[in-house]
């Protein structure tokens, strides 16, 4: 009697923190425009097309059910906001409101952190990382809250230390690139130490010269070695 005693209990408790509140189609299309709106406003050479993830949406969506409020996953790159409000527009605007700083930052070529002057600039700055080309969102409603609507935004990836958030240089159309040129390669090429563009070793490899403000395969190994 006392075990189902408590079991009722849990389940009560459980029940008062979350209320299920999944994004509806309409709310998905309106994020994906939202994110595909941002990305192009800032008019970089090398942003990638976003598209909407049915697998980060599922996660991010059990994440919002825990309602555990501003507090991220660890599961990987993630956008959290917390309102009053349940209107997803403006709660994606929270994280648009960080534009400003994040200008200011100097961070666009090279990422140091998720603040700037005490100023939170991560969620924009993960919003238009261009090499990012997916995106999932889930939303639920927390009635034990303040801030009782939480939406949780998952991306393939992003937010990466040292790494540049997204580039102004144009994009090469002749396969020369680098310092040189004033050009970088076109998405998935690296730029080698002669200036040329291309997928080798000899042209990804950091021992020997990649220019990699210029371009970076998507072979991760040869970027590192």
């Amino acid at each position: 009697m006392k075990f189902i005693l408590l079991f009722v209990i849990s389940v009560v408790l459980l029940v008062c923190t979350s209320v299920k509140a999944d994004l509806t189609d309409a709310q998905k299309k309106t994020l994906l425009n939202l994110h595909k709106k941002a990305r192009n406003a800032v008019k970089a050479t090398n942003m990638k097309n976003i598209s909407w993830d049915a697998k980060l949406a599922s996660a991010s969506q059990k994440y919002a059910n825990q309602c555990k409020g501003m507090v991220h996953s660890g599961a990987g790159p993630e956008n959290l906001a917390a309102n009053t409000s349940g209107d997803v527009t403006k709660m994606f605007n929270q994280w648009l409101d960080e534009k400003a700083d994040f200008d200011k930052s100097g961070y666009r070529s090279n990422l140091k952190g998720s603040s700037y002057n005490g100023k939170v600039v991560g969620h924009y700055s993960q919003i238009v990382w261009a090499e990012n080309s997916k995106v999932g969102c889930g939303f639920s409603y927390c009635k034990d809250y303040k801030y009782k609507y939480l939406l949780v935004c998952r991306y393939e990836t992003g937010n990466i230390l040292g790494q540049e958030v997204y580039s102004k240089i144009p994009v090469s159309t002749n396969g020369k690139c680098g310092s040189s040129y004033g050009t970088r390669c076109p998405s998935g090429q690296c730029c080698s130490k002669k200036g040329r563009c291309g997928k080798s070793a000899d042209h990804c490899a950091k021992s020997k010269g990649c220019q990699t403000k210029y371009g970076l395969c998507k072979n991760i190994k040869f970027v590192t070695n």
